[in-house]
């Protein structure tokens, strides 16, 4: 048994220069990424409401979200929370790093910086109650990829094992290991010349391995629900998983793809420049590899190549074909990092290039590399700067709030409030940014009730920062009340009388509609 005071020189042995690069890349520039948020009080919507939760997300099928989230408290910690959500990715950075054997220390360096700087980091940062949980996700589907690589069989349940945990944390994290896979296929394929029949074989068995993790969760779910006798929510359609509508699913894929890529509604944009950048180069050191290897001259391999290529941008967002209607927000593309991570591959791999070509190669995988990472440092710190901004005017525009209750007679006998529409400027949930960048916005963080997810953002901030104890009107208590005269002729917020005691109500008429839900 190690002794205690041997561990760290152990550790340290066992732990590969070529792991601690790429670790102290994903740290290092996840900080200059994310300190911005780290270091400061920048909630959003959500973190108004769930400022302390235990995250107990049954009704969503994440029932291990609980767990991962108790490691810092279920409070919504900034420095705590995303140091743990950088440590996370950082380990992620080491898995993808075993994975792909990467060795060379620029290709290192990239693939940690690309892997914590991503701009689905990002988003998940905005919701920081469960960055820590999300990343957690991240890693263990990172080390599920990892170890279905692996031979045997205690590797292969083990790797099923992780997947499982990661899927229960946060569905979308499936997508980070079918492209991890896939990129190991294709990277098998090209340079380590595999036959395809051996490469089928592969793909059999982290097809296998899926399909176990995918069994044993809905089992586990359909245990867990019935014995807490939680019914699945409608939200984001988790309640309709399984009804597949194959065409539907492959074009929200593509243009899924494509809208993260290459957006052009905001213009011509740098995002844009750098993917076009990004994929060109690939598809030229692809041309030269398959030009060094005549890989036509095989076309059970080549063939396969092609289809491990069109099945990229499916296992990116391959919760279209559990349901074709799912919103993909910009907390669920993490999968979409490894395109960038096969383009940092080839540095690592094309060989067999003049000196000349080789340098140029090199050089062009360094400068674009580091110009998509660049772009994302300063994308993020643009997302907490609105932040920052968007807090303190929904800050103010609460103080107005609360000061118009207090002056209202009978206010003090109310204790509920019904807040009917939306403030104006309140609708965004996500930055018109490139790409859009979903947690974040330039108007109010004050958004309207959501009676699907039970929330009402406007009395958990009320009762937080005003020292309240409202509850809020459900959408049938807020039709009951429209019925009345006085409610409907209600001004709209700001103007005088937009606010008013009803019965035991406080009705804050915000706007129109009557909750996010219209």
């Amino acid at each position: 048994m190690v002794h205690p005071d041997q561990l760290p020189a152990q550790l340290a042995r066992r732990f590969r220069p070529e792991w601690r690069l790429v670790f102290f890349s994903a740290f290092g520039f996840g900080l200059l990424a994310h300190f911005y948020k780290m270091a400061n009080w920048l909630p959003n919507w959500d973190s108004l409401v769930f400022r302390y939760d235990a995250q107990q997300m049954l009704q969503y099928g994440r029932y291990f979200l609980s767990l991962a989230c108790g490691l810092s408290s279920y409070y919504d910690l900034p420095w705590l929370n995303l140091l743990l959500g950088l440590l996370f990715l950082a380990g992620s950075a080491v898995c993808v790093a075993a994975l792909l054997h990467l060795k060379k220390p620029v290709a290192l360096v990239l693939a940690g910086a690309l892997i914590a700087v991503f701009p689905t980091v990002t988003s998940t940062f905005a919701y920081e109650y469960v960055a820590d949980g999300y990343c957690l996700a991240m890693l263990a589907a990172c080390l599920s990829a990892l170890l279905l690589t692996r031979p045997g069989w205690r590797s292969f349940f083990a790797g099923a094992a992780c997947l499982w945990f990661s899927v229960g944390i946060y569905q979308a994290y499936l997508t980070v290991t079918i492209t991890l896979l896939l990129v190991w296929l294709l990277d098998d394929l090209l340079f380590h010349r595999r036959s395809a029949a051996a490469s089928l074989r592969s793909a059999g068995r982290f097809l296998a391995g899926g399909v176990l993790a995918g069994a044993v969760y809905a089992v586990a779910l359909q245990l867990v629900l019935a014995f807490s006798g939680t019914a699945l929510s409608d939200y984001q359609g988790i309640d309709t998983v399984g009804s597949l509508h194959l065409w539907s699913a492959l074009h929200g894929c593509f243009t899924r793809f494509f809208r993260f890529f290459f957006d052009l509604h905001n213009g011509l944009t740098v995002w844009f420049v750098l993917n076009v950048l990004v994929f060109a180069l690939l598809a030229v050191f692809l041309l030269t590899t398959l030009v060094q290897q005549t890989l036509w001259h095989d076309p059970a391999r080549f063939w396969l190549l092609l289809v491990y290529l069109a099945a990229l941008p499916l296992g990116a967002a391959a919760l279209y074909f559990l349901n074709p209607c799912v919103d993909y927000h910009n907390l669920m593309t993490m999968g979409y990092a490894a395109f960038y991570l096969s383009f940092v591959l080839f540095y690592e791999r094309l060989d067999g290039l003049s000196p000349r070509a080789s340098a140029l190669r090199s050089w062009a995988i360094l400068l674009v590399g580091e110009a998509v990472v660049f772009y994302c440092i300063v994308l993020a710190n643009v997302c907490y700067h609105l932040s920052q901004m968007s807090y303190e005017r929904s800050y103010g525009t609460l103080l107005r709030i609360a000061d118009r209750i207090e002056q209202l007679d009978g206010a003090d006998a109310c204790t509920q409030i019904a807040v009917i529409g939306h403030l104006p400027d309140s609708r965004a949930y996500s930055a018109d940014l490139s790409p859009e960048m979903t947690g974040y916005t330039a108007g109010l963080i004050l958004r309207a009730d959501k009676q699907s997810m039970g929330q009402s953002v406007l009395t958990a901030a009320l009762n937080d920062y005003c020292s309240t104890d409202y509850t809020f009107a459900t959408r049938a208590e807020k039709q009951q009340l429209l019925a009345l005269d006085e409610v409907r002729q209600m001004p709209l917020w700001p103007q005088t009388g937009s606010v008013a005691v009803v019965g035991d109500t406080i009705v804050i008429r915000a706007g129109e509609g009557i909750d996010a839900d219209d």
